[in-house]
């Protein structure tokens, strides 16, 4: 491989890297989107966790940010899938009274039943789920936080708080420190190794 190609191949997994992380920063939007436009993001989003330590190998980083990456990666992801929704809703959302327009009841393989209500809030119709149970009758209305941009379902207002926006900013801090810490490391050789190297 020629110089030049091997500096393309090393941006190109650099590139990679940033986008496993802005993928996992992401999680929480993608997976509650509405639509399908944050598929591949969803699917990045999950095979990330599998490519993220063949990335970091590929550009020859030590083990510690090897490992330190993974590690990084699963607790931006689940810090995210707890904290992004909320984060947005702070930015992009609005705090609206919402018709109840339909409810649906769904349950998954372990048992745990969905409540869905489907809403109507000023021109905009949107969604949101419980986990307990329908929070209101078909025609009532509910105080619910909508997302002026439609990417994400609405969410009830004291679910959107600051301190979950908080955890957010510090959430993409450490994937931000990850990023740093592979640029830096990334192609350099331990310098026991460099020194062995050497003739003597």
């Amino acid at each position: 491989m020629t110089e030049s190609h091997a500096v393309r191949a090393k941006g190109l997994l650099l590139g990679l890297v940033v986008l496993a992380l802005f993928c996992a920063v992401g999680g929480g939007i993608w997976v509650g989107a509405r639509g399908a436009w944050a598929v591949p993001f969803v699917v990045f989003f999950a095979l990330s966790v599998f490519l993220m330590p063949v990335f970091l190998r590929l550009l020859r980083c030590p083990s510690r940010v090897v490992l330190a990456g993974l590690g990084v990666l699963v607790v931006v992801m689940l810090v995210s899938v707890f904290t992004a929704p909320s984060a947005w809703l702070t930015v992009a959302g609005e705090r609206t009274e919402c018709t109840v327009t339909g409810l649906r009841q769904s349950d998954t393989r372990s048992g745990a039943d969905y409540y869905h209500h489907d809403l109507r809030c000023g021109e905009q119709a949107t969604e949101y789920t419980d986990r307990h149970d329908f929070l209101a009758e078909t025609g009532e209305r509910l105080p619910m936080v909508v997302d002026r941009a439609g990417l994400i379902d609405a969410d009830r207002p004291g679910s959107v708080v600051a301190w979950k926006s908080g955890l957010f900013v510090l959430d993409v801090l450490l994937a931000l420190g990850l990023v740093i810490a592979v640029f830096r490391t990334a192609g350099r050789v331990p310098p026991r190794v460099r020194a062995a190297a050497q003739p003597q």
